[in-house]
């Protein structure tokens, strides 16, 4: 199978001191001139072979990463500030703001941006809507 671990499903900056990102490992990372908040510091492996829903809820200082409704990792001291992405010059859809990252190497199928933190139960609710129109 193919590994796509530390590819980025998005990363939105300038460079890699001014980014915010996510990837397939359920790995994200936000970086404010040069402080890093980390999303995650365990690494999941997923099949290939399959579709999934990643979201990343920021809050108030907590993220956290889910995989089909399933809370993955949190950090409640997540202090990047999701307002830098009005800033940011580079919005990439399975690109890194960093050049040694390859390209994801997968299919992406939708990308939804919302203006507001999400509770559990909501993106659980994402992932239930997302199972019916397959």
């Amino acid at each position: 199978p193919k590994k796509l671990l530390y590819q980025h499903l998005f990363d939105f900056g300038n460079n890699k001191d001014n980014n915010l990102f996510l990837c397939p490992s359920a790995y994200g990372s936000g970086n404010t001139n040069g402080a890093k908040y980390v999303i995650s510091d365990k690494v999941y492996e997923f099949d290939t072979s399959k579709w999934y829903l990643y979201t990343l809820v920021i809050k108030g200082g907590v993220a956290t990463a889910y995989v089909d409704g399933i809370k993955l990792s949190t950090n409640t001291k997540f202090y990047y500030s999701v307002n830098n992405i009005n800033s940011y010059q580079n919005l990439y859809i399975g690109k890194s703001n960093m050049e040694y990252v390859p390209l994801l190497n997968a299919s992406i199928d939708e990308v939804r941006i919302y203006s507001y933190g999400m509770s559990d139960s909501q993106v659980k609710g994402l992932s239930q809507l997302n199972d019916i129109n397959k």
